[in-house]
């Protein structure tokens, strides 16, 4: 129907899985870096830097964190897709609007990867 789509498996070293990167290198821009102009849809295995991307402490020794990526949330924010989808950080699960870009958490599962969302829906227009 004429949608630009982009989508990326790459996420930040996370227990030796499929398509790591090191945060914050070189690799990570050269990644970030092929996100086209002009898209309606991004979607990527991992979240940018503070966008629905908090993990939660569940043994209580340090509280929450953020696990997105930096350089990501750059190269998202300078090519401004209509929307992001991502997952990988289950607890962000949930969806943000900001100026440019509507960045959806679509994580089915929660932890410990048990069936917890019910399937994201949303309209490109």
């Amino acid at each position: 129907d004429g949608f630009k789509i982009y989508g990326a498996p790459n996420q930040p070293e996370f227990c030796g899985w499929a398509f790591n990167y090191v945060r914050e290198s070189q690799e990570a821009k050269d990644i970030w870096s092929k996100i086209p102009t002009g898209l309606d849809v991004l979607i990527t295995h991992s979240p940018p830097y503070k966008i629905l991307d908090t993990v939660h402490n569940r043994y209580g020794l340090l509280g929450d964190y953020r696990e997105g990526c930096p350089i990501l949330k750059k190269y998202v924010t300078l090519r401004k897709p209509k929307f992001h989808l991502f997952g990988h950080l289950h607890d962000g699960f949930g969806e943000v609007n900001r100026k440019h870009t509507t960045f959806i958490n679509a994580a089915y599962c929660g932890h410990p990867y048990d069936a917890f969302h019910e399937p994201v829906y949303f309209e490109i227009t």
